[in-house]
């Protein structure tokens, strides 16, 4: 069962690789993983590269091409024998602009196993932390709120009805008369 499914645009300054740098950092890094940093080596070009320790194998594969560069990481972990883990990480990068998407999903292997409660995976908050987010329309994706000014009245209601060219949903949140929120804005962004 997909847990969480996310897509969304990040800094064009990053290529592909400094994606798949940070996915591998981000597995290499995890308390819960046997995979040492050493497993990866060099990056694949135009083909895929593999990693297994005990129960858990991560696939690596990139191709370039005229156009467009694509990569991708696949983070499969059994936990406990019960529960399957399955990340997959992809990118791809184009003139126009450079997208990542992240999977989560996680199966039960037996029919006692209870499934766990979707959260957001930590390396979403890596990858705009370090690389950065990108423009959706005219509002950057970040994890931190977009605040508008008095006189961006119309740029509210574009993003309020739906023309502002965003392809990410958007969360307005009202100020009261004071100033203050009925919700906080920064809480509501992570």
């Amino acid at each position: 069962m997909i847990n969480y499914s996310t897509e969304f645009p990040i800094d064009d300054k990053n290529s592909v690789a400094d994606v798949l740098t940070l996915a591998c950092e981000w597995i290499t890094g995890s308390p819960h993983t046997k995979i040492p940093e050493t497993a990866f080596g060099e990056l694949p070009i135009d083909t895929e590269i593999h990693a297994t320790v005990d129960d858990e194998s991560v696939t690596i594969g990139a191709a370039k091409t005229d156009g467009f560069e694509i990569g991708g990481v696949r983070y499969v972990r059994v936990e406990e024998k019960n529960l399957e883990w399955i990340t997959s990480i992809v990118t791809v990068k184009t003139p126009n602009q450079h997208l990542l998407s992240v999977q989560l999903s996680c199966e039960a292997l037996t029919t006692a196993a209870r499934l766990p409660t979707p959260k957001k995976p930590y390396v979403v908050r890596q990858v705009l932390n370090e690389l950065g987010g990108g423009m959706d329309g005219s509002i950057p994706v970040a994890d931190k709120p977009f605040f508008l000014n008095e006189n961006e009245a119309d740029v509210a209601a574009k993003l309020i009805s739906g023309v502002a060219g965003n392809r990410l949903p958007i969360v307005y949140v009202s100020a009261n008369y004071d100033g203050s929120h009925i919700v906080n804005p920064t809480q509501l962004a992570k």
